[in-house]
């Protein structure tokens, strides 16, 4: 069985996946003669397997690897770039913060790479875990930790500039809805917080 990793970037008529052992693929729609996915590039993955969800930062797509690495492509060519030794395991993300992404690893650190494929910051897990997938608001990241709390980041440096401690685990958000944020906890309760 295939277990394939995907990111649709802000472009809907493009697609990267991976198979995580083998190749990377962009994919594309084509109108022509019907609606179809088209492999416009592919690649092979490399001597290490991916083992986590790729992110689109600025021109490349990045992906955990098992050896530690935050591997590299180039798009729209695919083309491997020299990857970003992390000396650590991706465990939950790497997700697109605007032209940057954001992962934690297993040594307990939130990391933010650039659209360079460059460590911008990195700080330590100061709430635990992450949760859900960050959300950018102008230069400020939203972000949610398992244990019941939600931060705001600074995006140029990774300060937290304000910390809401909730009652339930979270599993969800935060979602934009209209002038607030919703929030899903772990029993299914929805979180309503004024946007900030």
């Amino acid at each position: 069985m295939v277990t394939w990793r995907q990111h649709q970037s802000g472009d809907a008529s493009h697609v990267v996946l991976s198979d995580g052992q083998e190749s990377i693929y962009l994919l594309s729609l084509q109108d022509d003669p019907q609606p179809r996915l088209f492999a416009e590039h592919e690649a092979p993955v490399g001597a290490w397997p991916l083992t986590t969800r790729l992110a689109v930062l600025g021109n490349l797509v990045g992906c955990g690897a098992e050896n530690g690495k935050l591997a590299l492509f180039k798009l729209p060519s695919l083309e491997p770039q020299p990857p970003l030794d992390i000396k650590a395991q991706i465990t939950w993300g790497p997700f697109p913060v605007g032209e940057h992404a954001l992962c934690a690893t297993d040594t307990d650190e939130l990391l933010c790479i650039d659209a360079e494929g460059q460590l911008a910051w990195k700080t330590p897990l100061a709430h635990g875990a992450p949760a859900g997938r960050p959300l950018l608001l102008k230069d400020q990241i939203a972000l949610l930790w398992k244990e019941g709390s939600y931060s705001q980041l600074n995006l140029n440096d990774g300060q937290e500039s304000s910390h809401i401690d909730f009652d339930h685990p979270v599993i969800a958000g935060p979602v934009p809805w209209g002038e607030n944020l919703v929030v899903t906890a772990f029993d299914g309760t929805l979180l309503l917080l004024a946007h900030p």
